[in-house]
């Protein structure tokens, strides 16, 4: 009797230790699916539009960063100092552009300022790869950074639209990856095809792949109701 009594608080034992350090069983495979970044962009096409769009639009900030000063440079002879005076021109298009592009996103819809902006950066990079003079390259630059100054706010608005309610940080967080990949894969990638094709090169496919994302989001992503468009509609 001693012993079988001895057996049973062994198996009770080990029984209880086994259910202490297994993990809890979740019976919502919905919400697991859910939680999983990969689920959540093969179930959201917009979401995976939003996606890319970040990543070309951070790839373009690599561009700028690694492509634009020392084309610059080969077209017009820019100096270090001239060069920094360019970029904090296309800074101060920002503290125009972004209130404007909130402004339209929430009066116009998302995609009414995403889809124009984006079609401006794919453009200013593409024009740079061909300009010849130094009017031309600001006029390019200049259409460039209006478009970055003008998309972030819808682009960040549709974001957040398309995330789910209790995975909202999660998703910017996902959307913030896409833009550290560009900046893992762009700079260095873009500075090898300058060095061993030319400037032209590296910006003639920034605006290629700006424009490719750009077509894909204009086509996958669905419109989003700016708080405007959700009162007329509840009227």
């Amino acid at each position: 009797d001693n012993n079988n009594n001895n057996n049973n608080n062994n198996t009770t034992f080990i029984a209880n230790l086994r259910a202490a350090f297994s993990p809890p069983k979740n019976n919502n495979n919905t919400n697991d699916d859910k939680s999983s970044w990969t689920e959540m962009l093969r179930a959201s096409p917009s979401l995976l539009a939003a996606t890319l769009s970040n990543f070309s639009l951070y790839l373009g900030y690599a561009s700028m960063l690694t492509v634009l000063p020392l084309h610059a440079s080969a077209i017009w002879g820019a100096t270090p100092g001239e060069i920094g005076i360019l970029f904090s021109g296309v800074s101060a298009l920002g503290f125009i552009g972004a209130p404007l592009g909130g402004w339209v996103a929430d009066r116009f819809g998302r995609k009414a300022v995403v889809v124009p902006s984006a079609i401006c950066i794919g453009l200013g990079a593409g024009c740079l790869s061909v300009v010849s003079s130094f009017s031309s390259f600001v006029a390019a630059v200049v259409i460039w950074g209006a478009g970055n100054s003008l998309i972030t706010p819808g682009l960040t608005a549709i974001t957040v639209d398309l995330a789910p309610e209790d995975q909202k940080a999660s998703v910017l967080s996902l959307t913030r990856q896409a833009g550290d990949l560009a900046f893992l894969v762009g700079p260095i990638g873009l500075g090898l095809l300058a060095e061993f094709a030319s400037n032209s090169h590296a910006l003639a496919l920034t605006s290629a792949i700006v424009f490719g994302t750009t077509g894909f989001f204009s086509l996958k992503a669905v419109e989003t109701a700016s708080p405007r468009q959700q009162s007329r509609q509840k009227r």
